[in-house]
């Protein structure tokens, strides 16, 4: 076989996986799911927000499942707890609780990493 056979058989083979990695892609893409689905009944609107009572957020007071309120905003660091990414057991006092104020009064809380931090365990918010 000659090198420029080698070759083309190469960048079909290239052509072809990259095709397919798209096609995957395009299928498992929840927003092109959810729209395909959007004549179901039950189908729930991207901008769609979840909103929590105070009760409903005590219910999640444990390590393993912890939602907490910061500025009216429900948030689930459980996974956040659960990878040790925070420093000290402080965070899970505010565990199934308004946690602002506790929050609020941790200086290092201020900037712009722990702000994002919250905007990535948000899940809803507080009626």
């Amino acid at each position: 076989m000659n090198n420029n056979k080698k070759i083309i058989i190469i960048v079909l083979v290239f052509v072809v996986l990259t095709a397919l990695l798209f096609l995957r892609n395009k299928t498992t893409d929840p927003i092109i799911n959810s729209t395909a689905s959007s004549t179901a009944s039950t189908t729930v609107s991207v901008n769609e927000v979840k909103s929590y009572t105070l009760d409903e957020v005590a219910k999640h007071n444990q390590p393993t499942d912890c939602w907490l309120v910061i500025n009216s905003k429900v948030i689930n660091p459980t996974q956040f707890i659960a990878e040790g990414k925070h420093p000290n057991d402080s965070i899970l006092k505010g565990c199934g609780k308004d946690a602002t104020l506790m929050f609020e009064n941790i200086p290092k809380h201020q900037g712009p990493r722990p702000q994002e931090a919250l905007k990535q365990y948000e899940i809803g918010v507080l009626k």
